[in-house]
């Protein structure tokens, strides 16, 4: 999974190539972060808290959608403008992941493996 958030997410016809990495840098390093500590708490014997990172990728990756859900609107028709600028890419990256018809292979990697994860974890947690 941790690969994954580098590979191309879509093919867009100005843009070219768009990876999870280029679209939302900060949230691509905490897929990579929790994919990682997936292994070291496998090696500590600490099987059933491999479910936190799982939940944590999922939350990051639909964070954009939940914060805009709940989001109060903004009053200032400046701070309406930064706000929509900064969201722009993010969107995008919570509608690709929710249309899979748009997915290129790197997405569907990432999806695949966060699938297995989230059963594997779900199954090792009630073993």
């Amino acid at each position: 999974m941790a690969i994954s958030v580098f590979q191309p997410l879509a093919e867009l016809p100005v843009i070219g190539e768009i990876s999870y990495y280029t679209i939302a840098e900060i949230e691509a390093l905490i897929v990579v972060g929790m994919a990682v500590t997936i292994p070291f708490l496998i090696i500590a014997g600490r099987e059933k808290l491999c479910l936190v990172p799982a939940v944590t990728v999922w939350v990051t990756l639909f964070w954009p959608a939940l914060e805009n859900q709940f989001k109060p609107e903004e009053t200032n028709l400046l701070n309406q403008a930064l706000g929509q600028s900064q969201r722009i890419m993010q969107e995008f990256a919570v509608d690709l992941f929710g249309n899979l018809t748009e997915f290129s292979w790197g997405g569907l990697l990432m999806l695949t493996a966060l699938v297995v994860l989230t059963l594997a974890s779900l199954t090792r947690l009630f073993r």
